[in-house]
This record gives C-alpha cells, sequence and structure tokens, in this order.
C-alpha cells in the first residue's frame, strides 16, 4: 500500500508539473529555476538538517556508505565502458549511453523517494552515499561529453566543490562532532528542505514537457539503455550489496538510488559540453516516464511494502 500511495503522489505532483509548464503557468527558464533552487537550496538544506537530527550511535554506517559509494560508482564506469564497447554506437552517442548508466537522479528524484520508502534519514544516507558524484561528473562526465564532440575539457574546481558538495561535507562536520544547531535554525532548515519532497516531482514533471514525448520514444536504441540503468543495474547493486553489507536497509538504500532515471545533469552537460544533446535528452525523459512503473517493481522486488 505505500508504495501505490507513494508512486501516486509521485505520478500527480508530475502530472501538474507537466501541466503547468504546457499551459505556460512555468515560463521559459522557470523550470530550471525551480531545479537550481531545489539542489542548490531546499536539498543541501534538508541535509544539514537531517544530519543534525540524525543517530550518531553508528558512524561506521557512514563510512560503510561513502565506500559504497565509491565502489558503486567506479564499478557503474567500468561496466558502462565494457557495454558499449561491445554495443557499437556512434561516439558521440555511445559517450551520452555510457553517462547515463552512471549517473542517475539521485537528488532531485532520489530524496524525496528514498525519504518516502525509507524515512526521513534516508536523505542523510543518500547524500553520503552519492558524494562521489558531483567529483566524477564534473571530471570524468565532463571529459566524456567533450571528447565526444572533439573538444577539450578541463577540470573547473569551481564546479568540483560546488555548493551541495560543500555542504554535504560540513554536515558531515556536523554529525561527527556532535555539534547541536539551535532548535529555530534546525526547524528553520527543515521548513525549507522539506519543500524538496513535493516541489521536485514537480519540477521534474515540468522537465518532461519541454521534450516531445513523440520524438522521444522514437529512439529506439535508447529503450535497451532504459532497462539497464532502470533494471539491470539495480538487481546488479542489491545482488553484490547483499553479500557485502549485512543491513539490508542500506543494501535498499544504495539500490533505490541507482534505480533512479538518468539524472537530467547529462542533458545540461550535453548542451554545455557539446555532447549529442538530442540523445541526452531524450534519454532523460524516457527513463523519467519510465520510472513510474520501474520504481515500484524495484521496491516490490526488495521487499518494500
Amino acid at each position: 500500500m505505500l508504495i501505490v500511495t507513494t508512486m501516486c503522489k509521485i505520478f500527480l505532483a508530475m502530472v501538474v508539473g507537466f501541466y503547468c509548464r504546457r499551459s505556460g503557468i512555468f515560463k521559459e527558464g522557470g523550470v530550471e529555476s525551480i531545479s537550481s533552487f531545489l539542489v542548490r537550496v531546499a536539498a543541501p538544506m534538508y541535509i544539514v538538517f537531517s544530519m543534525s537530527n540524525a543517530d550518531r550511535s553508528d558512524m561506521k554506517t557512514v563510512v560503510t556508505l561513502f565506500v559504497a559509494g565509491v565502489g558503486i560508482y567506479v564499478g557503474m564506469i567500468i561496466i558502462s565502458k565494457i557495454i558499449f564497447t561491445i554495443w557499437k554506437v556512434p561516439e558521440d552517442k555511445s559517450s551520452v549511453y555510457q553517462l547515463m548508466l552512471v549517473f542517475s537522479n539521485c537528488a532531485l528524484m532520489g530524496y524525496p523517494v528514498a525519504e518516502a520508502f525509507l524515512g526521513e534519514n534516508a536523505i542523510f544516507y543518500m547524500a553520503i552515499l552519492n558524494l562521489p558524484y558531483n567529483i566524477l561528473f564534473y571530471s570524468y562526465g565532463i571529459y566524456m561529453l567533450a571528447k565526444s564532440s572533439g573538444k577539450k575539457s578541463k577540470l573547473d574546481l569551481k564546479l568540483l566543490f560546488s555548493a551541495p558538495s560543500l555542504v554535504c561535507m560540513g554536515a558531515l562536520v556536523i554529525y561527527f562532532t556532535g555539534i547541536k544547531l539551535p532548535v529555530f535554525v534546525s526547524e528553520s532548515l527543515g521548513f525549507v528542505g522539506s519543500s524538496m519532497s513535493s516541489l521536485s516531482m514537480v519540477c521534474i514533471g515540468g522537465t518532461i514537457a519541454n521534450y516531445s514525448v513523440r520524438e522521444t520514444l522514437k529512439q529506439t536504441s535508447l529503450y535497451g539503455v532504459a532497462v539497464m540503468r532502470l533494471f539491470l543495474i539495480p538487481l546488479l547493486v542489491y545482488a553484490v550489496l547483499s553479500h557485502v553489507i549485512t543491513d539490508m536497509y542500506l543494501v535498499r538504500l544504495a539500490t533505490l538510488s541507482v534505480a533512479m532515471p538518468t539524472g537530467a545533469m547529462i542533458a545540461m552537460g550535453a548542451i554545455e559540453y557539446g555532447g549529442n544533446e538530442e540523445a541526452a535528452s531524450a534519454g532523460v525523459a524516457l527513463t523519467t516516464m519510465l520510472s513510474i512503473v520501474t520504481i515500484p517493481v524495484v521496491a516490490l522486488a526488495m521487499g518494500i511494502a
């Protein structure tokens, strides 16, 4: 019942976002502004709020999640490279497809889904798991996109150490040192940060409205990538971590994280650095639409009811 209720809320919120964008309530650039607010302001604030209220009795969990996150991302980079060495597709599409398998929408969609299924502490834990995201996207990800277009890329430290990453690191300091935030500060952070749960789904619906659904569905090669992104990778992560980590809560958390659709950063990066924008945008739209069905299937398979 929890899964049905949660996915109905997510779907309806996405429909609202889709309608608002198509009807003009969200003006040009409006969805992008909301997305920036969620990623740069609301999510970091909620992470700090969660951190300040997290149980410090088992710090080993934080270390375990960080190590697991590094292992997952490195493993997915290697696996995606092998897959697209065997599966011959044009170079510009190959780079985008590889990134689609590595980088999920673990923040904008992952945080609220994890919170709904696993409780409010799940946002903090998922943030720790995905600390390698920024480092790898703004190094490996940009390199792959620039390489496919023939451009040279540089490692931009300003992007590497973005505000969300620095906030996560600061939140870790709060967690490990046991610093207590004043109640009014903590509650204010939670009040603003909690807006991401519903607003992020509205934002994703608005993002889908920016793309042509008909053209997206015509990208037949994307269906194979979508199956790997939404089903096979979560299955692999669950199978491996189940034999490595004894705490099934953490295994489910990590599996949900990689079961999210492709991150919108892939499409934005393709535009900025000359990658295949059409393939990237279609991939984000297609996997997001399909995830409405695949996320509850993955959750049920893991015993989340």
